[in-house]
């Protein structure tokens, strides 16, 4: 999770920054999970909350599915967890590698999505190892 999190925040100076600060503020105190999630949120400047939810109340590995349609050469992304496997206003990035296309960091939402792309090989869409989720190709 907290690699995951790195990820998202691809930032490795601020990544640093985070863990010494977490050191810094809650040296020799007791404190909750909840204070360490929103700090770390707070210096990210980004709401982490469903990622700490998904991955720190349930089992179940979010799952990146996408489509890939040759008549009309693009593929469609779906969110990163189904609706109903997390729950609404789920928001994580997630980047890939397209063919043809190179890296992307795509924003699933809870709605599936188009990306035009002109690469015979982009069905071939790779999931960023650095993000623990689950990749599925959806028929």
């Amino acid at each position: 999770m907290l690699h995951t999190i790195r990820a998202i925040i691809d930032d490795d100076a601020k990544w640093r920054d985070i863990l010494r600060g977490l050191n810094q503020h809650f040296r020799h105190q007791t404190v909750t999970g909840k204070e360490v999630q929103d700090f770390i949120s707070s210096l990210a400047v980004v709401d982490l909350s469903k990622v700490f939810a998904q991955y720190l109340t349930t089992t179940k590995i979010p799952v990146f599915e996408y489509g890939w349609e040759r008549s009309r050469g693009w593929t469609a992304c779906h969110p990163v967890l189904p609706l109903g496997e997390c729950g609404a206003g789920f928001d994580m990035p997630v980047r890939v590698n397209i063919p043809g296309l190179g890296t992307q960091l795509l924003h699933p939402t809870e709605a599936w999505q188009s990306l035009q792309v002109t690469s015979p090989r982009a069905a071939e869409l790779s999931v960023d190892e650095n993000f623990y989720v689950t990749q599925s190709r959806v028929p």
